[in-house]
This record gives structure tokens, C-alpha cells and sequence, in this order.
């Protein structure tokens, strides 16, 4: 049986799995970093505070590179810049399908205008509902869940018995991080279902 495509469109591929993983860990060492940084001093010998003291300095190094200062505000308004450029050709590209597709539509079905000119938003304003219910769930109660998990495995100190804690955290995580890029695609995106 032939999978649907809003179905297809809904199953991660490997690439939107593996990003979504990667910054749920990346979000998880994020939130544990005093914790990891205490571990990895307490077991090398090295005191917190020589160690956050020598990384201080190596940031303060980098400052006095020549030409450090030019480079990042450059790369500052290079991105602005490009945020710029691309909100707006976003909003152009969105207008002139939405035009090429009421003309097509208006011309080869009959339809009136304002129904097609109507789907879409309604469609996007729909999504727009899910995605901010589906924060407000995320922040009063999936985050608490996903970082309690963790919590679990980090104050009985990184017992292996607890080691499926931050599995279920960091699995809970990346799933509720590609829902929410998920249906934010499907905000900005027409998706055609």
C-alpha cells in the first residue's frame, strides 16, 4: 500500500534525524556544561577555577589578533545583511506563487479568486496554531520532562544503572525538536495536503 504524502512528508529523513539528535545533545551538554566541566576537572586533577581561568585566557588571546575586530564585525553585518535579503526574496518568492497558482487555479477550475487567495492562509494560520501549542506544551511541560530525565542521571552521578534516563531525555528531546521544525515548515512552507 502506497504510503500518503502528507505521511512521507512527516517521517524525518536521515538528515533532519541526525540534526535533530545533534542539537538535542548539543542542548543537553549546553545545560550539564558546569556539571561535565567538574567531572572532567575533578578527574584530571585540575580545579574548576584553573581551568575556567585558562580558557578565559585563550579568549582574551584571540582578541588581540590583528585584524579580529574587522573580521567580526564584518561577519556581523554580512549577516544581517543576509537575514535581510533573505526575508525579503522569502516574501517576494511566497507573493509571486501565490500569484502564479491563483491565476492557474482561477483560470482552469473555475474557482473564484478569493477562495484560492483564502486556502493557503487558512492553511498556514492553522499550522500557526499548532506550532504555538505546541511550544507552550514544549515549555510547561515536555522541557521539564526531558531535562528532569536527565537530572535523574546526573544527581545519582552518572550511575550506569540510570543511564537509560538520558537516553529517554535525549531521545525525548530530538523527537520534540523535529516536531517543532516539522510544523514550523509547515508554517512558512505551502505544504500540499
Amino acid at each position: 500500500m502506497e504510503t500518503p504524502a502528507t505521511v512521507r512528508s512527516l517521517i524525518p529523513t536521515a538528515t533532519e534525524a541526525v540534526g535533530s539528535f545533534f542539537w538535542s545533545a548539543v542542548i543537553l551538554v549546553v545545560l550539564y556544561r558546569n556539571v561535565i566541566i567538574g567531572l572532567l576537572s575533578s578527574s584530571a586533577g585540575i580545579d574548576e577555577a584553573t581551568l575556567q581561568a585558562g580558557a578565559q585566557q585563550q579568549l582574551e588571546s584571540l582578541n588581540h589578533l590583528p585584524g579580529a575586530e574587522n573580521v567580526i564585525v564584518v561577519a556581523f553585518w554580512f549577516g544581517l545583511f543576509m537575514l535581510g535579503y533573505t526575508a525579503i526574496y522569502g516574501v517576494r518568492s511566497a507573493l509571486a506563487d501565490t500569484r502564479d497558482q491563483v491565476k492557474m487555479q482561477t483560470q482552469y477550475t473555475g474557482m473564484s479568486g478569493w477562495q484560492v487567495w483564502a486556502r493557503r492562509p487558512a492553511k498556514q494560520l492553522g499550522f500557526a496554531v499548532g506550532l504555538f501549542l505546541l511550544l507552550v506544551l514544549t515549555a510547561v511541560w515536555l522541557l521539564p520532562l526531558w531535562f528532569g530525565l536527565a537530572d535523574i542521571y546526573v544527581v545519582h552521578e552518572f550511575n550506569l544503572f540510570y543511564l537509560p534516563m538520558l537516553f529517554e531525555a535525549w531521545t525525548g528531546l530530538a523527537i520534540n525538536l523535529y516536531a517543532i521544525w516539522i510544523t514550523g515548515k509547515l508554517v512558512f512552507q505551502y505544504a500540499k495536503l
